[in-house]
């Protein structure tokens, strides 16, 4: 029986007398409640006293803390945001390369392609690392960061550039 109880280190054993409880409680690590300290025969049945049973859980770790602990954010939402960020911040870059190829065609005659940025530069405009960058440009739902990406590398796209087509 106590070998069973190891494996289930949550369970709550309740004993019938104060007596019978201490006697178990140097055999199992396992919080061990006497009934009679528990509970009472009342006009209407019997009356639980649960916050004595709280306070035996709460000193051996098993209730439920006071406040609500924050969910861990799924990583699938953190990596929509991050593509997110990083569709706005390639648009940024979109927006400048096209009036930097129109600026360089009105001065010079010919249409510059201004360079696309590097993820490691991508990085640190949005506050990701690296890996992440690279993780959202290889996601399959990331289809409008991987055609803007792709779209920094040609002058005619570049040039065409509209927020109204993307």
């Amino acid at each position: 029986m106590i070998s069973r109880l190891s494996s289930r280190p949550k369970s709550v054993l309740f004993f019938p007398t104060e007596s019978a409880a201490q006697k178990w409680g140097a055999t199992t690590p396992n919080p061990i409640i006497a009934l009679e300290s528990v509970v009472s025969l009342g006009p209407d049945g019997l009356i639980f006293d649960t916050a004595a049973i709280e306070a035996t859980l709460t000193d051996s770790k098993l209730a439920r803390p006071t406040t609500l602990k924050k969910k861990p954010v799924p990583k699938r939402a953190t990596r929509e945001t991050g593509i997110a960020k990083l569709v706005k911040e390639i648009k940024e870059h979109l927006r400048e390369a096209r009036d930097h190829a129109y600026a360089t065609l009105a001065l010079q005659g010919e249409a510059k392609l201004l360079e696309r940025p590097t993820q490691k530069h991508l990085a640190e405009r949005t506050g990701m690392t690296e890996p992440d960058v690279s993780r959202c440009l290889n996601d399959e739902s990331a289809l409008v960061l991987k055609m803007c990406w792709e779209a920094a590398l040609d002058l005619h796209q570049v040039m065409g550039f509209s927020e109204s087509a993307w």
